[in-house]
């Protein structure tokens, strides 16, 4: 029997119900599509299909002499590589001049920026005319949105017909622009080793897919060009430094923005953080942070082609205690005989190999789903969430393939994994789809996350306790005027930390989201308080320590370049009354005192709330991370109760 919900004076059937929900003609998961639709076509047919377990360790290593010139001619008898402080036996050697590149570049065009364009796009197409001719360039400019992607070949000038819809530009979305080179990179790495992918992903000559090949091992390189804000993505910046460390394509970051000042409140703006998330993301894949200041365009993209004539890519196989290890992160160091300058990773993550591959599956789903090859999507976003488990972007998408053959149980399922990889994000989707099959319950207590998330689930709650009046839980009220919570990404400050601090974000907010009585939310701008895990620095042997830390978002200032932030939401009124003002922000609190402090870091930590002692082993279990972010959600649930009203 159909089951028929009224919306808003309306009538629809289940398929009209998830129609509205998924925003169909073109059916959305509620993420942008422009971060998976790709202009050249999808073809079903022999699709990879990876298995984890690889051995070989593949390194971009930059190496220049006294004089920041390229050192050509180096033999793998040069390559001095230690893992973990072993030495390992150098595999494969391929040098600059034998090498083809795809170089990515990512160009901030939003808000002041803009008024750079003409000068930027004139140094990039002198760049791609420097590049040689089986080298690869994409160029992506992005403001509210990624433009249309499309590689093209170099040695020639950049075509007319290049995508510059970015969205409006009083918004900026620098997480997903680099996601989608990252995306790109990776699904070119898994052509250039022979995957049958049958999709082009490029415009034209030798940089689609079908001209890569196994005897064409490439280098790669993105460079980033932005102030670091973002306004507007629908990832956030863990998700784009995990991919970073996984992916080993050294990023050149740019920091393009004005120097970061103290506000007259005396809080610090985010573009201190901005500046330090670029320069991480350069130095944690061996590559190259700079500052825009005076120079030129043409200046940097000249700096820019000498690294990339300078970069060899050599393969190590990993010791058998790293194949073995439970341990995420392994150090590595690379000298080179009579070279005045290294530039390599610092490491790589044991699981680089399956992440990466799942980053390949996901992409490629994405394209196939677009192109109507719904079965051939579903093969491919099933692979990338089981090599990669706490991925949220397939189970989104695979909502969307399953709904669109029909099996709205299997969506709903679905979309309540992502919802769970990604809490706070997706509700209202799996909201209306578990209503759409009865099952009402679930369908309440998403639309209940949703509004506290800020999405808009309309009358959803009301039209289904007009249903079904017993799954409308009797603290309805409540919960939705629950306080809401914005998570920060932690402060972990090396590649080692990184991992496992990425997991105590993770693990923070799922049980935010599962607590009844707080409402996650992804806009800093409409939350109540801020979360974040204060990391301690430096990676022990023992362990990582931290506290995770209670601020108001108005403990940081707006950034200077104000016409980058998106409009101010109104947010519901609430009869909760707020007493937080005259708490003393000076009590006694853990400090950590180790590190050396940034004045924004420094600065929040003087202005915290609320604290909580934090503490895991150097390889935490799932169950461990559980049950020590448990109790502090618990308290800070409790905190926030006695504390707002």
């Amino acid at each position: 029997m159909q089951r028929i919900i009224r919306w808003a004076g309306a009538v629809l059937s289940p398929r009209s119900l998830l129609a509205l929900a998924l925003g169909v003609a073109g059916v959305t998961s509620g993420l942008d599509e422009s971060l998976y639709q790709e202009d050249g076509p999808a073809q079903a047919g022999s699709y990879p299909v990876f298995r984890g377990g690889v051995a070989v360790v593949r390194l971009n290593i930059a190496v220049l002499d006294s004089h920041g010139r390229p050192v050509s001619g180096l033999e793998p008898r040069d390559f001095a590589i230690t893992e973990e402080g072993e030495l390992r036996p150098t595999g494969h050697i391929f040098r600059p001049s034998d090498t083809p590149v795809d170089v990515a570049v990512v160009l901030d065009l939003s808000g002041s920026m803009a008024d750079e364009l003409d000068a930027a796009r004139e140094a990039a197409n002198d760049f791609a005319v420097a590049l040689g001719a089986q080298d690869c360039l994409l160029f992506l400019p992005f403001a509210a949105k990624p433009a249309t992607r499309a590689w093209i070949p170099g040695g020639a000038s950049l075509p007319d017909s290049l995508s510059f819809d970015i969205g409006g530009r009083d918004r900026t979305a620098f997480n997903d622009a680099v996601l989608v080179a990252q995306r790109e990179i990776a699904t070119r790495r898994a052509d250039a080793v022979g995957a049958p992918m049958g999709v082009k992903s490029a415009a034209s000559g030798t940089c689609d897919a079908q001209s890569i090949g196994p005897e064409n091992t490439r280098r790669e390189l993105i460079v980033v060009i932005s102030d670091g804000l973002d306004s507007a993505s629908q990832v956030d910046w863990s998700t784009v430094m995990s991919n970073a460390l996984s992916l080993d394509a050294p990023v050149v970051a740019v920091f393009a923005g004005p120097p970061p000042r103290p506000s007259s409140s005396g809080a610090v703006s985010w573009e201190r953080l901005n500046r330090d998330r670029m320069r991480t993301l350069a130095e944690g894949t061996g590559g190259v942070y700079e500052e825009l200041g005076r120079r030129s365009y043409r200046s940097l993209f000249e700096r820019t082609l000498a690294l990339m004539r300078a970069t060899y890519v050599v393969t190590f196989t990993r010791s058998t205690e790293s194949q073995s290890s439970l341990a995420l992160w392994r150090d590595v160091s690379v000298r080179v005989a009579e070279a005045e300058k290294v530039l390599a990773p610092s490491g790589y993550y044991t699981e680089s190999p399956q992440e990466a591959q799942a980053m390949v599956s996901d992409a490629l789903g994405g394209r196939l789903l677009s192109a109507g090859s719904i079965d051939a999507a579903i093969e491919q976003l099933e692979q990338a969430s089981r090599l990669n488990p706490i991925s949220w972007t397939a189970p989104f998408e695979l909502a969307r393939a399953y709904w669109m053959r029909g099996q709205t149980n299997e969506a709903l399922l679905a979309a309540l994994k992502a919802t769970a990889a990604r809490p706070g994000s997706g509700h209202a989707v799996a909201a209306r789809l578990a209503a759409n099959l009865g099952r009402f319950e679930v369908a309440v207590e998403q639309a209940i996350r949703a509004q506290q998330a800020g999405e808009n689930v309309g009358s959803l709650v009301e039209e289904i306790a007009a249903l079904s009046l017993e799954s409308v839980p009797a603290d309805v009220q409540d919960r939705l005027s629950a306080p809401r919570v914005f998570l920060a990404s932690s402060t972990a400050d090396t590649p080692q930390s990184f991992f496992v601090a990425r997991r105590v974000d993770a693990e923070l907010a799922r049980q935010a989201s599962d607590s009844p009585m707080l409402g996650l939310v992804k806009d800093r701008s409409i939350a109540d308080f801020m979360v974040w895990f204060d990391v301690e620095a430096g990676y022990r042997a023992g362990g990582l320590r931290g506290v995770v830390r209670l601020n108001r978002p108005e403990h940081i200032d707006q950034p200077t370049n104000l016409e980058n932030q998106p409009r101010n939401r109104e947010r519901p009124e609430s009869n909760r009354s707020r007493t937080l003002e005259q708490l003393d922000r000076s009590k006694n609190l853990p400090t950590l005192s180790t590190r050396t402090e940034s004045p924004l870091l420094a600065r929040l930590r003087r202005w915290t709330i609320e604290s909580w002692r934090l503490e895991l082993t150097q390889a935490p279990t799932d169950e461990e991370v559980r049950t020590t972010v448990e109790p502090i959600v618990a308290s800070l649930a409790a905190w926030l109760k006695e504390h707002s009203g």
